[in-house]
Formats: structure tokens, C-alpha cells, sequence
């Protein structure tokens, strides 16, 4: 992996830390713990399914965030570029299309990784 393509993925990488971290800020102003028990069932429910949602959203986020700081620190090692299983090089089109991918496909299919 060439530095110019290094310097690629790191700003992809920092764009992406940049929208999730955003994202998660927004849905810390959005989210509404539930109060009192509403008379109204549909205000209730709303309330339910969205407290629901944002915290797997929230968790979704941190989970990639962490992965993606992660990479961050794999790009400045020898192995970057890498599979972690096989040893092979990884596609720059994969790392730029899954940035935080650190297996090559067939390594990625193997371990029954879903596509991201």
C-alpha cells in the first residue's frame, strides 16, 4: 500500500468517525427517556419503538467507531493493507468501500462476516 493510498483511507476513515460521531450526538438530543405512562397508547408506543431504535442505532455506531479507530491504528503498521487471516493483499477497492475491513473477502466469507 502506497502512502498516497494510506492518506486516502485515513480521511475516509476520519470522514466516517466525523459522521457516526455526529450522528450519535444527534440522537442524544433526539432521545426522550420515557416519563410517566401516557393515556394516550399511541404516544406510548411511539415513544417505545423509539427509544428502541435510537439506542441500537447508538450502539451500532459505537461498535463501528471503535472499529474504525482501530484501523486507524493499523494503517500506521506494517500490516496494513493485509489480511489479518491469510496474509494477502487486501483490494484497495474493498478497503475504500469497507474501510474499516481488515480480512480480505474470502477470509471475511469464511468467518461468516455479513457484507458491509
Amino acid at each position: 500500500m502506497t502512502a498516497q493510498e494510506r492518506d486516502q483511507l485515513r480521511a475516509l476513515i476520519e470522514r466516517r468517525i466525523e459522521q457516526l460521531s455526529t450522528t450519535r450526538a444527534a440522537a442524544d438530543e433526539s432521545y426522550q427517556p420515557r416519563g410517566l405512562p401516557s393515556d394516550d397508547e399511541a404516544a406510548s408506543l411511539d415513544s417505545t419503538i423509539n427509544s428502541t431504535v435510537t439506542g441500537q442505532l447508538k450502539e451500532q455506531a459505537r461498535v463501528e467507531l471503535r472499529r474504525l479507530r482501530h484501523s486507524l491504528s493499523w494503517l500506521d503498521s506494517d500490516d496494513a493493507g493485509y489480511c489479518s487471516d491469510c496474509g494477502d493483499a487486501i483490494p484497495l477497492a474493498r478497503l475504500q468501500a469497507v474501510p474499516g475491513s481488515q480480512r480480505c473477502v474470502g477470509c471475511s466469507a469464511q468467518q461468516g462476516e455479513q457484507p458491509q
